[in-house]
């Protein structure tokens, strides 16, 4: 487990969210979700704009 799957788990449980409730906010299977997580870099720009809309604190989303 990478440093942002950490950070994205303890962002998920200060804001009481379920892998699955951002997985279908992002319109992305859990499968791709954890994909995604471990390699941040496939995140699209869109991606990241709607987890902040969930007010998900990371650090790769301040690089927009």
């Amino acid at each position: 487990m990478n440093t942002l799957e950490l950070e994205f788990i303890n962002e998920l449980k200060r804001l009481n969210l379920r892998r699955l409730d951002v997985a279908d906010h992002l319109d992305i299977s859990y499968e791709t979700l954890k994909r995604k997580l471990s390699n941040p870099g496939s995140f699209k720009l869109i991606e990241v704009r709607k987890l902040k809309e969930l007010d998900i604190n990371i650090k790769f989303l301040n690089y927009e």
